[in-house]
């Protein structure tokens, strides 16, 4: 039986609703600035300029890790764990005999996977009061 967990973001924007209003948020800067330089003030659209640049640079950050996620697969002796970070995709297989599971003694808010010379946190999207209840789950099913 394959037993699987999926951890992601909670992004509230969706990606079209981020380019609407990415768009809408563009359209009135630019309207307001463009009034302001019909009636002679010329430096409202340089500063209009300034934060446009500056919405689109947090909105390409924002969107770069919108998607990201932690996956965990368990496929009879296959504990196969998939991190995709800011479009960064990391894959780790591990044995299910032989994985060693512990809550992170630093951080307790991460959840370590160690084999031999192989070593995975998970848990950065998982709220720290369920990480104990995941961590059981995992275990349970290894």
């Amino acid at each position: 039986m394959i037993q699987e967990w999926l951890m992601k973001r909670n992004c509230s924007f969706t990606p079209r609703k981020l380019i609407l209003f990415y768009i809408s948020l563009v359209f009135f800067s630019l309207v307001i600035a463009i009034s302001f330089l019909a009636l002679g003030v010329w430096p409202i659209l340089v500063f209009t300029l300034i934060e446009i640049v500056d919405v689109t640079i947090g909105f390409l950050i924002y969107s770069r890790h919108a998607l990201d996620y932690e996956k965990l697969v368990i496929d009879g002796k296959r504990l196969i764990i998939e991190k995709n970070s800011g479009g960064k995709l990391e894959q780790c297989e591990f044995n299910t005999d032989w994985v060693q599971l512990e809550i992170d003694q630093k951080t307790k808010r991460l959840i370590r996977f160690s084999q031999a010379d192989q070593s995975l946190f998970i848990g950065h999207y998982v709220h720290i009061n369920q990480l104990p209840n995941l961590y059981r789950d995992i275990s349970r099913h290894l």
